[in-house]
């Protein structure tokens, strides 16, 4: 397994061949975690998540592109402001990403979060915390280090913010329940008010503790949840909130 580690896919090229050959790496990586969970073998979860969140450079180049590339948020600076410019060439976004490779750091303390709010169609506003890049892209790295544990885990009726799983996906699980002669006749929809500003960061890290999840990673999402939020013009504090993060699978814990 020690080979595994020194793997050289991944280099700091973000060409269409490089994200493939980077991708099915950690795919493949992946599957032997959920191999692993499946087992109940501890020592080969850790192994296997110390590989992907510290080792792997294949999953440093995908972090970077994910947060610099594919999200919504690449051009929404935090309080470093510091974003991909939304007009630059791609000489230019590749310098800027391989700029973030370079200075990924997974054991570095979450900088504070840029607090906005936006408005609501019922007047009100929703709070949205905005982490700077480079803690983004650490968050990507973590989630792919720990998405294979928390997917085995999950509860097979779950479809949101899920891999490979979408609405049409729940609609469809719906329409097979309900389409039986003696199937229920209802369907309740509910929401939880102020998810992320009280949900319990305690409960989240108790979850992962009896996952099996490394030690270092349960303790860097503590120091992510403590991350104060920052609001302009009046420099708030509120420790309650929990920051917008690329994948909000917390929720399902």
């Amino acid at each position: 397994m020690a080979l595994l580690a020194c793997q050289t896919i991944g280099v700091d090229r973000f060409s269409t061949a490089n994200i493939k050959s980077c991708e099915e790496y950690v795919r493949k990586m992946q599957r032997k975690l959920d191999k692993a969970v499946a087992s109940g073998d501890v020592k080969r979860i850790r192994w296997y998540v110390h590989l992907l969140n510290k080792r792997s450079r294949a999953v440093k180049v995908l972090a970077v592109y994910h947060v610099t590339s594919e999200n919504d948020g690449k051009y929404t600076a935090g309080v470093d402001s510091i974003a991909i410019k939304r007009n630059a060439s791609k000489e230019v976004k590749d310098y800027q990403r391989r700029a973030r490779r370079k200075e990924i750091d997974v054991q570095k303390k979450p900088s504070p979060i840029r607090r906005v709010f936006i408005p609501k169609s019922n007047g009100k506003t929703r709070p949205l915390g905005i982490p700077i890049i480079s803690d983004r892209i650490v968050q990507d790295i973590i989630r792919m280090s720990i998405e294979p544990i928390a997917e085995y885990h999950f509860h097979d009726n779950s479809y949101g913010f899920r891999p490979k799983r979408s609405c049409h996906d729940a609609i469809g699980h719906l329409f097979s329940k309900l389409s039986k002669r003696d199937s229920p006749q209802w369907i309740i929809e509910g929401d939880l008010k102020g998810c992320f500003d009280n949900i319990s960061h305690e409960h989240i890290i108790k979850t992962m503790f009896l996952w099996h999840i490394p030690k270092d990673i349960v303790e860097k999402v503590r120091k992510m949840f403590a991350s104060p939020p920052r609001c302009k013009p009046f420099r708030r504090w509120h420790l309650l909130f929990c920051p917008t993060v690329r994948c909000p699978k917390r929720c399902h814990i």
